[in-house]
């Protein structure tokens, strides 16, 4: 049985446990196959690459909503009474966000940005979707 969560969909067994379920499922339809559990693993494999995609959107937009809220608050980054002008901030605020982006989700700085404006174009384009 599946469910739904928002926007993602999720299988109904623990994902903490998925590779020895598998790897059980796997055994015992190999010594035994049966259609029935066929189906089955290639439902859970089909529900899992649409989980990994839903994860990927859910990874864009949060990208994108941190670099806006960078943009929209840089005192998170800069100094309030710097000697710098307010768009100087904002540049060095969207800049600092994109690097800790990079460094903890192990990406290029390129493909963070990448993410961005890919968010950027599909929320002003598909506003609905």
């Amino acid at each position: 049985m599946y469910y739904t969560v928002g926007m993602s969909i999720r299988p109904d067994w623990d994902s903490g446990d998925a590779a020895a379920s598998l790897e059980t499922d796997l055994a015992a339809l190999i010594s035994d196959p049966r259609e029935n559990e066929m189906d089955d693993l290639l439902k859970r494999a089909q529900v899992l690459t649409q989980a990994a995609a839903a994860a990927a959107a859910s990874q864009v937009s949060a990208i994108h909503f941190a670099i806006l809220a960078a943009k929209r608050a840089p005192d998170v980054y800069v100094p309030a009474d710097a000697k710098v002008s307010r768009r100087e901030r904002i540049e060095f605020a969207e800049r600092a966000v994109v690097f800790e982006l990079s460094m903890r989700l192990a990406m290029s700085e390129n493909t963070v940005r990448a993410h961005f404006h890919m968010a950027d174009a599909l929320i002003r384009r598909l506003p609905t979707v």
